[in-house]
């Protein structure tokens, strides 16, 4: 089991983080969504690509998924240098960085939901 093949199965299986044992071919697709889903303006799909296939990350057990893991690694370091300088921005400039007129229309907490 500890060369990725399956006891009397002859497969090969990738070992996720939680040690779940998947075939290859369901692991790479699983893996290749959930790359693809980031781009969906949701990058926590990349972080759980990279803590689902934890091993496949460091080890390379398998370069497909070893490929996806790393591009969703990037994205989530893209994603973040992007966003955070942002979200400091607006939190702690506010009305001063932005201007009242501009601050008011993105502020959410002044939406009339009623």
């Amino acid at each position: 089991m500890e060369d990725g093949t399956a006891i009397g199965l002859g497969r090969q299986v990738v070992k996720t983080i939680d040690g779940e044992e998947v075939e290859v071919g369901k692991a790479r697709n699983m893996s290749r969504r959930m790359y693809l889903t980031g781009f969906a303006l949701l990058p926590w799909m990349w972080v759980m690509n990279v803590w689902l296939f934890w091993n496949e990350f460091f080890d390379g057990g398998d370069p497909v998924i070893q490929s996806y893991t790393r591009k969703s690694a990037v994205g989530v370091l893209v994603a973040s240098m992007v966003f955070v300088p942002w979200m400091l921005a607006y939190v702690i400039g506010q009305e001063r960085l932005f201007g009242a007129t501009l601050f008011q229309k993105l502020d959410a907490s002044r939406l009339d939901l009623d």
